[in-house]
């Protein structure tokens, strides 16, 4: 007879299994390359807030410059003039000046620091629709048409699956795997299982009249989840909010272990805090370890009654659906090095989240913030002055 801590793991790997196959299964049913509906001519203003450069901020920009949908004009923001993202930023501006764009330098005062850029940034936005699109993603010329066909009358935000692509270095694996296989699987799961709604900050298309509607983005400016927060206030008033079909690359260059566990910690802290029940649940998007664990119990004590052949079937499985997973994402075959990364990286997720229930501070664009109910964040380290100051191009 097997022990109960054995039956205990079987069963809720089990339970596991079958809630993060559904939840993959919901990603391969939601993701298209190719874009969606009609072109439109809705005016629409790109926030682009930076902070230092990336390995790869000069591709990720340069993107923007082919879009399919013209009618656009782009702000980027940078807290203060000794960023080393405002040279890259006036380059694109001087190389492209057919487009609108505008340099923004400067924040509000919010815990935030991203929405502390985008509060200022979005004075100087126009037209129906306001973008919120981090450094780091790197769109296809199809990204702003293929968000406006979501777009009916009732919606008020546009939201989208981030795919991790690039980089070379094992981090980069584990990341790309992070945000392949686990956060798009927790995101479908939790919209499409659950019934939640789940926005994704780095990418997120706003009607302006809904975003003025909740308060702008000052609203969310003490909270770290800021697009949970902003997702619920649409919801709130009354409009829906639709997940894009097209995934939006997150281009990891230059990417190191330090930063993989430092955003996924935070990510974790946040979600801890934003709903404990949710993020309890979250153990079942993590089948591997459990039956990797039951599997070297049965192999070293032979009196459990458990097949060892049928939880390595299960095992195999399982990464084959990750595997599946990474591949409809990036919309080609995952590489070798990544499918034998990933039981180190399920482990690793495993460990985040084990220790997420622990950590309540987190440090995040060199300020430490402790983290309260609701992903309410609190200052550890004082807040700068706020400054404004706009550089057109």
């Amino acid at each position: 007879m097997s022990p109960p801590i054995v039956v205990a793991s079987l069963a809720l790997a089990a339970l596991g299994l079958a809630v993060s196959s559904v939840s993959r299964m919901l990603v391969w049913s939601v993701v298209r390359h190719r874009p969606e509906g009609e072109l439109r001519d809705d005016e629409v203003s790109i926030l682009k807030p930076l902070c230092g450069v990336d390995a790869s901020l000069s591709d990720n920009l340069q993107a923007f410059s082919q879009q399919s949908h013209s009618n656009l004009s782009i702000i980027f923001g940078v807290a203060d003039a000794d960023d080393e993202a405002l040279p890259v930023a006036q380059r694109f501006c001087r190389e492209h000046e057919a487009l609108a764009t505008r340099i923004s330098i400067g924040e509000t005062a919010c815990h935030n620091p991203k929405v502390a850029l985008l509060a200022h940034m979005s004075r100087f936005s126009r037209g129906e629709w306001v973008v919120v699109s981090d450094s780091n993603v790197r769109v296809s010329e199809a990204y702003v048409r293929d968000a406006l066909s979501h777009a009916a009358p009732d919606v008020g935000l546009v939201t989208h699956l981030v795919a991790g692509r690039g980089g070379g270095s094992l981090a980069a694996y584990l990341e790309n795997l992070q945000l392949n296989c686990f956060v798009v699987a927790g995101v479908c799961g939790v919209r499409f299982i659950a019934g939640q709604t789940c926005v994704i900050g780095k990418s997120m298309f706003l009607r302006r009249d809904v975003l003025e509607a909740i308060g702008g983005f000052e609203a969310a400016g003490g909270y770290l989840a800021e697009d949970y927060v902003i997702g619920r206030a649409v919801l709130e008033a009354g409009h829906r909010v639709v997940t894009a079909r097209m995934p939006v690359p997150t281009w990891n260059e230059g990417w190191t272990f330090t930063r993989f566990v430092s955003r996924h910690l935070r990510w974790a802290v946040m979600r801890r805090q934003v709903s404990r029940l949710a993020y309890a649940m979250e153990i079942l998007l993590m089948p591997g370890p459990l039956l990797g664990l039951v599997l070297v119990l049965a192999l070293c004590f032979p009196e459990i009654d458990v097949d060892p052949r049928w939880i390595g079937a299960w095992l195999v499985f399982d990464q084959a659906l990750d595997y599946a997973t990474h591949s409809c994402m990036t919309g080609k075959p995952a590489p070798l090095v990544a499918v034998l990364l990933n039981p180190i990286r399920q482990w690793l997720t495993l460990a985040i989240w084990a220790l997420g229930w622990f950590v309540q501070t987190v440090e995040w664009r060199g300020k430490t913030y402790r983290v309260g109910s609701g992903s309410r964040l609190r200052a550890v380290t004082p807040l700068s002055p706020a400054s404004t100051t706009s550089v057109p191009r």
